[in-house]
């Protein structure tokens, strides 16, 4: 079976994958944290403390939002530095039981199917991870219910993980 789509990205296409990526790299735990933390710091900003403990729970505060804004602003700035360089923003994908390839103005590529660790599913994109922190956004406007149900099940086949729809967590499997 062999598969050919022209994927069209934009400006908001990229930045809603941007934000996609940290909010969900980031996770639930680490929002729930941070709030957690916010709330401890006004309670006892309120309560006139000014000691030590103020101090390094503001201290963890900032640096944690510091540390998001910036993973945020270069992700952010790295996805539309590539999306700028493109001159036509449109990238054509094969996709056939060996792997896939792509090709833009910007160069062309081919692949196999284990190059993909995982893939995190969003309504507008499909972010396809090769490493850590490393993925290529996939428009979904640009692919059939087949060729979706195509690449998930070649993607498992070789070990790589699916999340559901929206999320970025795995599912678990029973058993």
């Amino acid at each position: 079976m062999k598969y050919e789509v022209t994927a069209e990205y934009s400006e908001e296409l990229i930045k809603a994958a941007v934000r996609r990526f940290i909010t969900k790299h980031l996770g639930w735990k680490d929002a729930i944290a941070w709030s957690l933390m916010l709330i401890v710091f006004i309670v006892l900003l309120r309560n006139g403390e000014c000691g030590w403990l103020l101090g390094a729970l503001g201290a963890t505060l900032f640096m944690f939002t510091a540390v998001a804004i910036a993973v945020y602003v270069k992700f952010r700035r790295n996805a539309l530095s590539a999306f700028r360089a493109m001159t036509t923003g449109k990238a054509q994908f094969v996709f056939d039981e060996e792997g896939f390839s792509v090709a833009s103005d910007l160069g062309t590529g081919t692949f196999k199917w284990r190059i993909i660790r995982k893939i995190w599913r969003f309504p507008e994109a499909w972010l396809l991870f090769y490493s850590s922190g490393t993925y290529s956004t996939l428009p979904t406007a640009c692919l059939s219910d087949e060729l979706k149900a195509f690449i998930l099940t070649k993607v498992e086949a070789t070990g790589g993980k699916i999340s559901p729809r929206g999320s970025a967590r795995p599912q678990r499997q029973p058993g």
